[in-house]
């Protein structure tokens, strides 16, 4: 039977888990491509000639990507990696009294492996070049206009959906 005071053995169900969060990145055009593939998939169509125009077509889906983040602990830093990650939403913010643009993106993903595999990847910094809008004009049914900044968003459609399956549950 059951008595006060007596430890019985159970198990712990963890339910359903959201990998999700939002990150900043500074423009560099070194990296930048990754980014905008990540939320505006496609073969632009191109038109004009200085300035140009791009129209990208959704529809096909949106590259997944995978990401690794080094937490420091007491003696080592640990390996968080992030698989099937999915653009939700993003933002392009110029301010004029920023250095240099950025893109926020709010990210979705598929699973978090926190258990230290793979290892630790080994960062490599390379020489990057940064994005400036110095010499940027913005115009308005054909005449330009002077902006204080400029924020651009747009979403990609994606949400988590928690499904009861054996495949491609809790997929973006």
């Amino acid at each position: 039977g059951i008595r006060a005071g007596r430890l019985m053995p159970h198990a712990v169900s963890l339910g359903k888990s959201n990998v999700e969060g939002t990150v900043t990145h500074e423009l560099v055009a070194e990296t930048t491509g990754i980014l905008l593939r990540a939320i505006i998939e496609g073969t632009p169509a191109t038109s004009g000639a200085g300035p140009y125009t791009h129209v990208f077509d959704h529809s096909s889906e949106l590259a997944s990507l995978s990401a690794q983040v080094g937490i420091p602990g007491d003696a080592a830093v640990h390996p968080f990696c992030f698989a099937g990650l999915r653009a939700r939403q993003w933002t392009l913010n110029v301010t004029p009294g920023d250095v240099f643009p950025t893109l926020s993106i709010d990210w979705i993903g598929k699973s978090l492996d926190a258990d230290g595999t793979p290892s630790l990847t080994s960062a490599s910094y390379a020489t990057f070049t940064r994005f400036t809008f110095q010499h940027a004009t913005f115009s308005v049914a054909g005449s330009e206009v002077c902006v204080d900044g400029v924020s651009i968003t747009g979403t990609t459609g994606y949400d988590m959906e928690h499904k009861i399956c054996s495949t491609d549950a809790g997929t973006p």
